[in-house]
């Protein structure tokens, strides 16, 4: 059985990159990988955050984790910026492609077109990978 881990915002290291956005890092030993993890804030308050890591294999393929905007600052441009800015870092280091992967059920759609709005494009599905008529939904975008 796996322990529950609660997040404690100590375990992060944030320095300033931009007025809004903070870049901490994380780490998770379970999946043994490590990787960045930005914020945004707004009034001095936390409403989003996002992520990556490189892909377990090394492949200079990289991964979006931990993408979320808080439901009041959604639809206002926030979560445009935190994908822009995750594009432009990783293009820096001379990432080649992006993933993410999302759920196909319905809950999910607004991710889905979101990402979709953004250049992402489908690479695979895995049929009902989380559970009975809920497939795994990978995209990617070129940097």
């Amino acid at each position: 059985m796996l322990k529950s881990k609660t997040l404690n915002i100590d375990n992060f290291i944030f320095r300033d990159l931009h007025p809004r956005i903070k870049i901490g890092t994380a780490s998770d030993g379970y999946a043994g990988w490590l990787g960045q993890v930005y914020v945004i804030e707004h009034e001095s308050k936390i409403i989003g955050v996002v992520g990556y890591h490189v892909d377990k294999y090394e492949t200079n393929h990289y991964w979006l984790g931990w993408f979320y905007v808080h439901v009041d600052y959604s639809r206002k441009g926030y979560g445009r910026h935190l994908i822009y800015f995750i594009k432009k870092e990783l293009r820096n280091k001379g990432v080649e492609n992006l993933f993410v992967n999302t759920s196909s059920y319905k809950f999910y759609k607004k991710a889905l077109l979101f990402y979709i709005e953004l250049g992402f494009k489908l690479e695979a599905i895995i049929k009902d990978y989380y559970g009975k008529n809920e497939d795994q939904l990978i995209l990617s975008t070129n940097l």
